[in-house]
């Protein structure tokens, strides 16, 4: 059992791969600017990330995330350590929806935001938070 508890934490860090320590520093550094396009579709997938590492629909990156993204160290431990099946079915079913497709098969807003070609540049840092959010749904 805990040779299977570990192999699922480590398939769940291996997506924060790409969130390394410089992709961490650039995320941070362009919420903290709080202008461009792509913080509100930036923000609003690191605010899911700590909601769900946090287990709380409340949590946002502004109020739990200088823990969280604290550093790529912190940040792999948090994904590593968190389950996301602790939260409602209803609200993860809401997040999928948002960044795969809906049942008849429309894209998501979260997922439209970041595959938009005119934003591309813009949204290229969030991408890897994109994926570790994509899996824990």
């Amino acid at each position: 059992m805990n040779k299977l508890l570990t192999t699922m934490n480590e398939q769940k860090a291996k997506f924060t791969k790409a969130c390394d320590k410089a992709s961490v520093i650039a995320v941070k550094r362009i919420m903290s600017q709080g202008q461009g396009s792509a913080i509100d579709v930036g923000g609003q997938i690191l605010d899911k990330i700590c909601q769900f590492i946090c287990k709380s629909p409340s949590a946002t990156f502004q109020k739990e995330g200088a823990d969280i993204f604290a550093n790529n160290e912190t940040l792999m431990k948090a994904v590593k350590n968190c389950d996301p099946s602790c939260n409602e079915k209803a609200w993860i079913r809401d997040i999928a929806d948002s960044v795969n497709m809906d049942v008849e098969g429309n894209k998501g807003r979260l997922l439209l935001a970041v595959s938009n070609s005119q934003t591309v540049n813009e949204m290229m840092p969030f991408f890897p938070y994109f994926k570790v959010l994509y899996k824990f749904c």
